[in-house]
């Protein structure tokens, strides 16, 4: 992955949903944030709401939530290729990420 660089988001919104597919995060520049009643149905169904599908591998919740932070991802500039997205609430623990992702460390 070496063609791939390091990518460190501002801070921002992110929705965060964990499942059986892992924890997953969809920024808040790709999709509307839900509001506090449809991310309380979305728990009680344990499903993800119909627009946010195509972005999560997830198709169970165990749990949801609006979190503000920093996004980390490797992607390849110029090009669509991209890693999932992990999101760090402190900046320099973004910027270890980073480091680390780049170093192949993780």
């Amino acid at each position: 992955m070496s063609f791939m660089e390091p990518e460190i988001t501002d801070r921002m919104e992110w929705l965060f949903v964990d499942g059986p597919m892992g924890a997953e995060y969809i920024p808040s520049t790709v999709v509307q944030m839900p509001t506090p009643a449809q991310m309380e149905r979305m728990r009680q169904q344990q499903k993800p709401h119909k627009p946010w599908t195509e972005y999560l591998e997830n198709r169970e919740i165990w749990q949801i939530k609006i979190i503000r932070g920093y996004g980390v991802r490797l992607q390849a500039p110029g090009y669509l290729d991209a890693t999932a997205w992990d999101v760090y609430t402190v900046h320099r623990a973004a910027q270890r990420a980073a480091r680390q992702l780049e170093k192949g460390e993780v």
